[in-house]
């Protein structure tokens, strides 16, 4: 007769096995280049409610070391503090060649690289005010095709 910690460990075995991840969690780290008058806040939104994305947030310190030319968009909570009298303004792509940058973490139906980063790709693509997207990293290291990134 199996003692009450036989009992139990078997318990927690078969609660292990049976909540794993069936597929692999990725984590990519993404710039995207936006449109004029996009919202910054409601764009990270409509990313986050993407299918298979788990997470989405911004990384600014990578973003301004590997962008200094681009103009970053702060969105976050701090920001949306009042300073001036129009802080919506500051949340709002006005040049045209405004960059926000992200850590994407999904579980992509596909089974090879290439075709999650394109899954992930089209959807990206369907943001409203999302023109370009340039991969940076994927799971720590750089994504290049050739030596050039891959840009959709």
């Amino acid at each position: 007769m199996p003692t009450l910690q036989d009992r139990d460990a078997s318990l927690l075995t078969e609660a292990d096995n049976s909540h794993k991840l069936t597929r692999p969690l990725i984590v990519v780290r993404a710039t995207l280049f936006i449109e004029i008058g996009t919202y910054v806040p409601d764009m990270l939104t409509r990313v986050r409610i993407l299918e298979t994305v788990a997470s989405v947030t911004q990384d600014r310190k990578y973003f301004e070391y590997k962008n200094p030319e681009a103009l970053p968009i702060d969105a976050s909570l701090a920001a949306q503090i009042p300073k001036k009298v129009d802080t919506i303004k500051d949340m709002t792509s006005t040049s045209g060649r405004d960059v926000v940058n992200l850590l994407v973490r999904f579980l992509p139906k596909s089974v090879t690289i290439g075709d999650a980063i394109k899954e992930l790709a089209a959807r990206l693509r369907g943001v409203p005010g999302v023109r370009t997207i340039r991969f940076d990293e994927l799971n720590g290291r750089p994504l290049t095709v050739g030596g050039k990134p891959v840009v959709f």
